[in-house]
């Protein structure tokens, strides 16, 4: 995700804050770990494809934004705890 947003012009994307948002929609769905999410797991498979703490923040800024604000907190504190406050 992190080469996604340095590769498009703008993070602002509608393109950019639906994938954002569906990554939170799929954790919250599938009761997926963010911490394994962002370690680049899913379901227990290493995908290679991790996220990194500006993508926390974004995930959860976004989330925010569209109201909902029990996975905003969610994203917020792993981005938090990754290093950005």
């Amino acid at each position: 995700v992190g080469s996604l947003y340095e590769t498009l012009d703008s993070t602002h994307s509608p393109d950019v804050e639906g994938s954002a948002y569906s990554l939170a929609r799929l954790q919250a769905v599938y009761s997926l770990p963010i911490a394994d999410m962002a370690d680049g797991i899913l379901g227990g498979i290493e995908t290679g494809a991790k996220l990194w703490p500006e993508d926390l923040l974004r995930v959860g800024r976004i989330a925010f934004e569209r109201r909902s604000f029990h996975m905003a907190v969610q994203w917020l504190a792993h981005a938090a705890r990754a290093g950005l406050a």
